[in-house]
C-alpha cells in the first residue's frame, strides 16, 4: 500500500480506467468472527437494543503474529531486485519515516477495522501521542469517542482487542493471530438487563482470513464480485493515518 494518498488515488483511478480489480490486503475484514461482530454492531445501532454507541477502544500490543507456521518454501533462485523506492508524505520529516512505516504496516489494520465496524460518517483524529514505538491516538466518529493504543511486546501470543461500548452493553472482539490458520476472532456480547449482566459468546466457523481474502479476490476477478477492501474504500484509512502523523509532528 502506498503511503501517499495522491499515489493511492492515482492507482484507484488507473484501475477504474483500465477496468482492473484493485484491492488492499486488509485481511481482518475476511475473518468470520469480525464479520459476525460487524453485523452484530450494525444490528444494535439500527435497533437501539443496547442503547446508543458511546465509546470504542482498540488496542494492539503485538506479540507473536507467526505462531510457528513453518519455514517458507525456497526455490534456490536468486532474489529479484526490487527497484521500487518507498514514498512518504511531503510533510513528514526524515526522522519520522521509519516510525511512520512501522505504524502504516501494523496499525493500518486497526484503522481499517474501525472503519469497518463503525457505521455512518468518517473518523477524525483529535490528538496523537508517541513514545518510541508506543502510540496513543484519540479519534472521534460522529458522537462516539474512539481510542487506539499500541506498542510492541514480547508476548508469545497475539494481543489485540476491540471493544464497542453501548449504553446497555458492549461488543468485545479479540482478534486472531494473523498466521494462525486454526483461529478466528473471538466475539462476546455483553448485555445489562435489570442490573444483571450476561455474556453471549459467538462461535463462527473456522476459516483463515488470508485464505478467505484470496478467494474473494479471485471471485472479484472472475465474477466481478464486490470486495470489502477495494482500493477506493481504503482511501479513508490512508488519509486518517496521515492526519494522525500530522498531529504527532505538531506535538
Amino acid at each position: 500500500m502506498s503511503s501517499q494518498p495522491q499515489a493511492h488515488v492515482e492507482l484507484v483511478d488507473m484501475a477504474a480506467r483500465q477496468d482492473l480489480t484493485y484491492a488492499v490486503g486488509f485481511m481482518k475484514r475476511y475473518d468470520p468472527g469480525i464479520q459476525f461482530a460487524q453485523q452484530a454492531v450494525a444490528n444494535f445501532v439500527e435497533s437501539g437494543e443496547l442503547g446508543p454507541l458511546k465509546m470504542v477502544g482498540a488496542t494492539c500490543f503485538l506479540g507473536d503474529w507467526l505462531n510457528n507456521p513453518g519455514k517458507p518454501i525456497e526455490s534456490g533462485e536468486p532474489p529479484l531486485v526490487n527497484d521500487l523506492e518507498p514514498t512518504f508524505p511531503a510533510f513528514l520529516s526524515r526522522d519520522q519515516r521509519g516510525i511512520y512505516d512501522h505504524f502504516l504496516n501494523i496499525y493500518a489494520h486497526n484503522v481499517n477495522l474501525l472503519h469497518f465496524l463503525l457505521p455512518g460518517g468518517p473518523m477524525v483524529c483529535r490528538s496523537a501521542h508517541r513514545g518510541g514505538q508506543s502510540f496513543l491516538v484519540a479519534l472521534r466518529h460522529e458522537d462516539v469517542l474512539v481510542s487506539l493504543r499500541g506498542t510492541p511486546s514480547h508476548s508469545h501470543h497475539w494481543e489485540e482487542q476491540t471493544s464497542l461500548v453501548f449504553g446497555g452493553g458492549r461488543v468485545e472482539i479479540r482478534s486472531a493471530t494473523p498466521l494462525n490458520r486454526q483461529q478466528v476472532a473471538q466475539v462476546s456480547i455483553w448485555r445489562e438487563v435489570a442490573g444483571v449482566w450476561s455474556e453471549q459468546r459467538l462461535f463462527p466457523p473456522v476459516e483463515w482470513a488470508f485464505h478467505q481474502q484470496a478467494q474473494a479476490f479471485v471471485a472479484a476477478i472472475v465474477h466481478g464480485s464486490d470486495l470489502p477492501t477495494s482500493g477506493d474504500r481504503c482511501l479513508a484509512d490512508v488519509l486518517l493515518m496521515e492526519d494522525i502523523f500530522r498531529k504527532l509532528q505538531e506535538g
